[in-house]
Parts: C-alpha cells; structure tokens; sequence
C-alpha cells in the first residue's frame, strides 16, 4: 500500500443517532450516539472510507478520558475557535453494521452562555427538533493509502477505468464539530444534501493549502483584488487578467489555454523571453572560449552550441582538441631541436621560453607558443602538469 503524506481533512457531515430525538436529554444536556463517520465515497471522491478508517477514528477518540472536543462549526482562517465551544464527545464506537462511527456528546456549561449566545441551547433543541438540519464533522490528521496492484500500479474501476479512490488513514482525532452539511455521514442523527457551502468550502481550502504556490497565488490575487476596489471603473485589460486560485485546478494545458487565454500568453511570452537571454548567453559564452583557443575547435564549437552543451562540457571538448593537437605537433620532426639549437637559451618556464621566442623573431603569440613547445618538450610538460584549466 501506497501512504501519502499526512494531511490536515475535515470530513463530510455525518448525521443522526443511536436512538433518534430520544437521544437528546435537554435534563443531562447530551447527545447519545450522534454519528461522526461513516463509511463511503465522501462528496468530493478524494477518498474512501471504510471499516479501518472507522476503527482507527474510534481508537484516537477513545484514547483521550476527557474526550475529543466538540464546537459550534469549523473555525475559519480567518476566525479561531474561541466561544464556539460546546463540549466533548466519548464512548467513540461502531453501529452493529461497522458502517458507522457514534459517539456520546456531553455539552459543557459554557456552551449555554458563549459570547454568541446559548449555542449549547440551540444545537440541543435542533438536534431535538430536526436531527437532519445538521451534523457532525470530524478534523482529523491522516493519509491517503492508495489501493495497489502487485506490479505497483493504482487499482481501477473495472467499469470506467478510473483509479480507485484513496483510503482514510487515521492517525489523530482533533475535534468534531456540528456544521450544517457534514462530509463524512448522513445527519447529526445518517446523509444530507441539503447545503454543502461550509463543508465545500473548508475543503476546497484544504486541497489549496497543500499546494506549495497557494500562498503566493493568493497574495497576487487578492493584491489585484484590492487595486480593482481603489478603481472600480478601471477596465480590466486582458494585460491584467487576474490570476485566480482556479487555475490550479486545471488538468491539462489545453484546458488552462481555453480557460484563461490572456494568462498563458503572457506566461508564454514571459517563458520565451527568459529561455532566448538565456541561449544567447550560452552562446556568447561558449564562443569567446572558442576564439580564444589556440587550435581549431569551429567543429566543436558548432556541435556544442547544436547539442545545447553547458559552457563546462564544452570547455572539455576544447581542451581535449588542443591537447591532441598538442600532441600531434610534438611528433612531427622539425629539424631544429632544442639540444642541437644554436645559440641556445636558456630558459626554466614555458611561458619563458615562448616570450623569448616572441620578442627575438618578431613573431605572433600562437606561433611563438607553436614553437617554444617544438623547442622546449620537457618545459611544456612541465606546463600542462601545472595548467588551472587542464585540471578543470
């Protein structure tokens, strides 16, 4: 089995309880057996639920005496969770099936007088009066176990083709709050279509939020955002188009295109830009070492500029063409070697003996080094023993 990375996730609603309105003791304040997951597909299709899923949710909830604390919606990021706090929920266990995780809510005290009023009053009596109105959804931390086949591939839907959706792994219970469209369970007391904006939204973010660019993302979009208001009958040019959290979501590069045309010209644009100063660059680089080599590499110097060689692999196959030339030119007989020179000088570095032979025969810098290495065998050793950019 395949485990991602753990992942923050606040599941689908779960609705309903063991014993239906009778459930609710407005005497004892609590709820008994309110459901908290159940097993299933949840909305969005990251994931499944099953059996495990619920035993492990059930193992985490039960580890803690006090409980696993309960509030009054999921907090957003921009909003915490203080004076939404209703209780705690224990005695974590399945339903006789193993289709669904409940558990027993016990209202604290506080929860009648929050600073947004008795939401411990009101939850009890909604429960009470219409258990489907709302439900129970959990924030747990997990990973995603993907179904594998025996070579490593992702199993599939026999019907469509699709890979299977991943598997729930629970490894900590954080809370489980009442919200009015729950993720993973039906009602406060089974499922309920009725409104998906809470739970959608927090999941939407959640899925953003894993993305490494989100934060990015979202400070130019609301910087935009925020100069649009200061100027709200500027037109918005398809220079400015703004970059939404969207696009993210698109699957293929044909589907961004046709979504938002006005963002990929200029990313295309912005993309050629950077590559072409950056090939020129290359170029420029590798052709002032090409003429500044004292053999002939324009056949080297064509292959790595066609090749897209870096400047330190081109470098290498100039070098390896001097040194060979080097060489060659050293086997040649010239019928003046340095024992039989007449008036023979004396020198005790190559780079002597080449600016000797330049100043006394008047001749170029390549033809004096040609010679002083014809002249001078060992002295030139000596040089490509101790040459920097051999060693390179």
């Amino acid at each position: 089995m395949d485990v991602a990375e753990p992942m923050i996730f606040r599941t689908d609603p779960a609705y309903g309880t063991e014993l239906g309105i009778d459930g609710v003791d407005r005497k004892t304040s609590t709820i008994a057996g309110a459901s908290a997951m159940q097993t299933g597909l949840v909305k969005d299709g990251r994931f499944e639920i099953d059996q495990t899923t619920l035993r492990q949710l059930n193992e985490q909830g039960n580890a803690s005496k006090l409980g696993v604390k309960v509030r009054f919606g999921h907090p957003a990021m921009s909003d915490d969770a203080l004076g939404t706090f209703l209780g705690r929920m224990k005695q974590f266990r399945l339903n006789p099936e193993g289709s669904l995780s409940r558990g027993d809510i016990f209202f604290d005290e506080t929860s009648f007088r929050t600073p947004k009023g008795d939401l411990g009053g009101y939850v009890l009596d909604l429960a009470k009066n219409d258990p489907s109105a709302f439900g129970m959804s959990v924030v747990v931390v997990g990973d995603r176990e993907f179904r594998l086949n025996p070579d490593g591939t992702r199993q599939v839907n026999q019907e469509t083709g699709e890979p299977l959706p991943a598997l729930l792994r629970v490894k900590q219970l954080l809370a489980v709050d009442f919200v009015d469209s729950p993720a993973a369970t039906d009602s406060v007391f089974g499922l309920n279509d009725q409104t998906f904006l809470s739970a959608e939204a927090f999941q939407k973010l959640s899925e953003l939020m894993e993305r490494p660019d989100f934060v990015r993302r979202a400070h130019i979009f609301f910087s935009r955002a925020f100069d649009l208001l200061d100027a709200p009958s500027a037109p918005l040019s398809p220079t400015k188009e703004l970059i939404m959290a969207e696009p993210i979501a698109c699957a293929t590069v044909e589907a961004l295109t046709k979504e938002y045309p006005a963002l990929v010209a200029q990313l295309q644009t912005a993309a050629t830009k950077e590559a072409t100063e950056k090939e020129r660059a290359r170029v420029k680089e590798i052709a002032e070492l090409a003429v500044s080599m004292p053999c002939d590499v324009d056949r080297e110097f064509l292959e790595a500029i066609d090749k897209g060689l870096e400047f330190s692999r081109a470098e290498s196959s100039f070098l390896r063409v001097e040194l060979l030339s080097r060489d060659r030119e050293a086997n040649k007989p010239t019928g003046l070697q340095e024992d039989s020179m007449p008036d023979r000088q004396e020198f005790t570095t190559y780079e002597e003996a080449w600016r000797g032979i330049l100043a006394a025969e008047q001749c170029s810098t390549q033809q004096a080094m040609g010679r002083a290495q014809d002249r001078y065998p060992k002295l030139y050793a000596q040089f490509l023993a101790t040459c920097p950019r051999k060693k390179k």
